[in-house]
């Protein structure tokens, strides 16, 4: 029996195995070429919003906060240093001694403080009919407060208002003519040091000269209406340093400048 078992076995298996494979590959899909006839779906066309979305009328309903936020601007913006050119190029032609520097503080709000100090050493023939020799020398300074407009980038405008005081010496040597003789001569000592303050308007522009650098050129217009003064006898005060001709209550001043600014505000560039 066991042998009827075994030839069965060996004769049925064979059998068996070589239909399986057969009715396996008569059965297995051929991917190869499937895989040649696949295509890409269509994409769907768009479709435009009917109505709006919910969020926009919910954002609608929220209130929003403003932003109360603020650059950060330091106490003092910027220091402006003034020389003036026009003195400075006068000094090498003529015998008269002139200079004259201002500095400038920008602080917050643009408040603008200005400060200008100067020196005059001036000799003045034609101060008077008879005058041999005029000479009139001192120091002065002028402070004031104002309000800056950075117009654009390159020009600038300020005006302020001030007081000014110039501290001074005279003397001089004049002839007097007389219908008696020949005349004489009458010299004038140098003086005990004199003092005259005034109030000062003024306005200023100013321009950038080069685009990388921050050094500008600039003028500035000034009224100037002095204190009350007293007449000196025999021989009136003729010029004060710093104001002009002392006979005028009022006297007009213009300033060439060149300047430098030291800037204190972080710009940063796109």
């Amino acid at each position: 029996m066991k042998r009827f078992l075994r030839l069965f076995f060996l004769s049925v298996c064979p059998f068996i195995f070589l239909s399986h494979r057969a009715f396996s590959k008569k059965n297995t899909p051929n991917t190869s070429k499937e895989k040649k006839k696949l295509k890409l779906p269509k994409s769907l066309p768009k479709i435009d919003f009917i109505q709006t979305p919910p969020l926009d009328f919910i954002d609608q309903l929220i209130k929003k906060k403003q932003n109360s936020y603020k650059p950060y601007t330091p106490l003092v913006q910027q220091i402006d240093i003034h020389i003036d050119y026009f003195k400075l190029i006068k000094n090498l032609f003529v015998a008269d001694q002139q200079w004259q520097a201002n500095i400038g503080f920008l602080w917050r709000k643009n408040i603008y403080i200005h400060y200008k100090v100067g020196k005059s050493d001036r000799s003045f023939p034609e101060a008077y009919q008879n005058t041999k020799k005029y000479h009139v020398k001192g120091h002065y300074n002028t402070i004031g407060i104002g309000y800056y407009i950075k117009y654009d980038e390159k020009n600038n405008l300020y005006s302020y208002i001030g007081y000014g005081k110039s501290y001074y010496t005279d003397q001089g040597h004049f002839l007097i003519e007389s219908q008696l003789g020949k005349g004489y001569a009458y010299t004038l000592p140098q003086s005990d040091p004199l003092a005259l303050s005034w109030y000062v308007l003024a306005i200023g522009s100013e321009t950038k000269i080069f685009s990388d650098f921050n050094f500008y050129a600039g003028w500035i217009f000034s009224l100037k209406m002095r204190q009350k003064m007293f007449p000196r006898k025999p021989i009136p005060i003729y010029h004060i340093p710093g104001y002009g001709l002392a006979k005028n209550p009022y006297n007009l001043g213009l300033q060439m400048y060149l300047s430098y600014k030291i800037n204190f505000i972080i710009q940063e560039k796109f």
